[in-house]
């Protein structure tokens, strides 16, 4: 097992996460539903994205190396520019109190759906493109995705007071804009 290479993708995407929607949607969520429920549905869909991120990650494998590091530098300073210029959404409305499987079920899709194309779900399928190592990658953008999630759906309320969605995004943006420049001119 690389583990260097585990937690450069578990920290790529850990940073990418925590501003993120599906972040956000993790902490709405999570104060509005006993916890539980809530991070078993969002876990099942961000495990679910990370599979069909990986899967096309790894057919894009075969292209030639160097369109590879071309294609995935461009595509992750295009993430960087585009995070630095997002702008905030919506913090969804009030959701009607439901039983367990509902709450399972709402997360699932709520996720799902937000994580759809998503920067993390499009750099997990980068990612795994760059590197071919299908496995490590999922699981290293699976855990850190967890853990986003764990910590907006536990903290509920408590975490929009902590976290600093600009300056996150800012460093989320400079952190794939880094990354792209130097897959672009070392392959790396």
């Amino acid at each position: 097992m690389d583990w260097q290479l585990l937690s450069y993708v578990f920290g790529l995407i850990f940073i990418a996460e925590l501003p993120d929607k599906t972040a956000l949607a993790c902490v709405v969520l999570g104060s509005r539903f006993k916890p539980w429920p809530v991070f078993i549905g969002a876990a099942a869909a961000f495990l679910a994205q990370g599979v069909i991120a990986v899967t096309f990650g790894y057919l894009l494998s075969e292209l030639p190396q160097k369109i590879l590091h071309l294609g995935i530098g461009a595509l992750f300073v295009l993430f960087g520019i585009l995070m630095w210029f997002k702008k905030d959404s919506e913090e969804p409305k009030n959701i009607p109190d439901v039983s367990s499987l509902k709450v399972i079920s709402i997360s699932f899709v709520t996720i799902f759906i937000a994580e759809l194309g998503d920067f993390t779900q499009l750099s997990t399928m980068a990612l795994a493109a760059k590197f071919n190592t299908p496995i490590p990658i999922l699981i290293a953008s699976t855990l850190a995705l967890w853990l986003v999630a764990a910590m907006a759906i536990f903290s509920g309320r408590e975490a929009k007071k902590y976290i600093n969605n600009p300056a996150m995004k800012k460093l989320a943006s400079i952190v794939f804009f880094t990354a792209g420049v130097i897959y672009i001119f070392t392959g790396f």
